[in-house]
């Protein structure tokens, strides 16, 4: 009797819990060691993680000053994006003020390698940009009218906007067709609370910048599924 309440102790947790607990825990288990191999696969989402961790950290290094002043000349906002509009769209998807902004590179990577299994390097980055570059000009302009309308201060042509967030909105919006169909409603709702939150809390620009480039990316998931239905209607039988 005690040697069998002994074993019966001993048995893993998930074992007593019935066999649908198993199951999940099996299942998620399997899903965790899929995404880290496909991290890993990802020469795309190793390299710009690296350069923005590296930039980050180099920014903690660096007197407040210097930092501040670094951010600023890379920031998307009004003044440097009428003054070198091609230099700041590009250099502010490298950059992350503090070293809070790093907690974002695991869904990044995740995101940057499922883009870069399913479209490859180019066309990866090419949805990330679309999603940075269309989402921010979008919060640029409506800063713009509101400063012209008297309902922004001009000191906000001055704001820091820099960051990674946009790119990989975008992305995860745009890698939906990838998530398992069973999964795919609760993917998009979670997308949806993560970033429309926010928004319908404190009505922030960069919370609008969020959901454009969620936007965006869903927009691009669905001409990227048009575009594969039509590939597959026309088969290779009505190819010359």
């Amino acid at each position: 009797m005690g040697a069998s309440t002994r074993r019966m102790a001993g048995e893993p947790w998930r074992a007593r819990a019935g066999p649908a607990v198993a199951r999940a825990w099996h299942d998620a288990r399997r899903t965790a060691r899929a995404a880290v191999q496909l991290v890993l696969s990802s020469d795309l989402a190793l390299g710009y993680a690296a350069v923005v961790a590296a930039v980050t950290i180099v920014l903690q290094l660096v007197p407040a000053e210097v930092r501040a002043d670094v951010v600023a000349r890379c920031s998307t906002n009004i003044a440097n994006l009428r003054d070198r509009p091609v230099f700041v769209l590009v250099v502010s998807a490298f950059v992350v003020p503090n070293l809070a902004g790093l907690l974002q590179l695991p869904v990044l990577m995740l995101v940057y390698a499922t883009g870069q299994r399913w479209v490859g390097r180019a066309g990866t980055v090419l949805a990330a940009g679309f999603g940075h570059v269309g989402a921010t000009l979008l919060v640029a302009t409506l800063i713009a009218s509101g400063i012209t309308h008297g309902r922004l201060a001009e000191s906000v042509a001055q704001a820091s906007d820099v960051g990674v967030s946009y790119g990989v909105a975008c992305l995860a919006g745009f890698v939906v067709s990838r998530v398992p169909p069973r999964w795919r409603g609760v993917y998009v709702a979670a997308l949806a609370g993560f970033y429309a939150g926010p928004l319908l809390r404190h009505q922030t620009f960069t919370d609008v910048g969020h959901v454009t480039a969620l936007l965006l990316g869903l927009a691009l998931a669905l001409l990227a599924a048009r575009v594969a239905r039509a590939a597959l209607a026309t088969g290779p039988h009505d190819q010359v």
